[in-house]
């Protein structure tokens, strides 16, 4: 028989609320302990009942500018210590949140890290920003992107830009981060549903990226999204 893998979802940001939110009002999995929330600034969505919300005390110093990321990583020291109690006594954890903007993608290279050290495995998702946000935080999601590869088991991308292609244009903004949510959450509860099947999947990178692949295939709003995985 199989035995289980022990799966933590790390929502990172306004972002990974949202995505909370969605998982939890459209009820896509009953395992409400199973998703944590972190940010590095108070969050104005409101964090779904039954979820922890950490809020870091890490600042990272506007003297930094664009400082690697493996450096600003160093900034969240301080917060090892209530991370690592939140990811213990897991062997997985599926890290979600937008990589490009500032302390958001520090966050998710930071508890990538320190799972890294744990020896907890990490499947991560990264939300590539939309195009018309600018260039700054394209070149932001390049670089917070190969920090996290290195860092993780499988990294897989979203793109905005993919996911509202067929509503570009017909929606505003706030409309199409909304749109964009409800295929993000459906992605990532179909990976933790996938993902927790078996620890065997923790030994085997392509078994662990197969799994994924098919697990997002099986569910037509999943699909949709056009996740990537590295």
């Amino acid at each position: 028989m199989l035995e289980q893998c022990r799966v933590k979802i790390c929502a990172i940001g306004e972002v990974g609320c949202c995505l909370a939110g969605e998982i939890t009002d459209s009820k896509l999995f009953a395992g409400i302990s199973s998703i944590a929330v972190f940010s590095g600034k108070p969050l104005i969505s409101k964090v779904p009942e039954g979820i922890a919300h950490h809020l870091l005390d890490s600042k990272i110093p506007s003297f930094l500018g664009r400082a690697k990321i493996e450096n600003r990583i160093i900034d969240y020291n301080k917060d090892r210590e209530l991370i690592s109690a939140e990811i213990s006594n897991n062997d997985l954890l599926l890290v979600v949140g937008p990589c490009g903007g500032n302390s958001s993608t520090v966050i998710l290279a930071a508890i990538a890290q320190l799972a890294d050290e744990m020896n907890i495995a990490t499947v991560s998702v990264a939300v590539q920003p939309f195009k018309c946000e600018g260039s700054r935080r394209q070149r932001a999601f390049t670089e917070g992107l190969e920090a996290i590869k290195k860092l993780s088991a499988l990294t897989c991308v979203c793109s905005l830009d993919k996911i509202a292609a067929d509503k570009l244009g017909k929606l505003v903004l706030l409309e199409a981060f909304a749109y964009a949510d409800r295929k993000i959450a459906h992605c990532v509860t179909a990976l933790f549903h996938a993902l927790s099947q078996s620890k065997d999947l923790l030994n085997d990178r392509e078994k662990l990226a197969e799994a994924c692949q098919t697990a997002l295939s099986a569910d037509p709003v999943a699909k949709s999204a056009a996740l990537e995985i590295y």
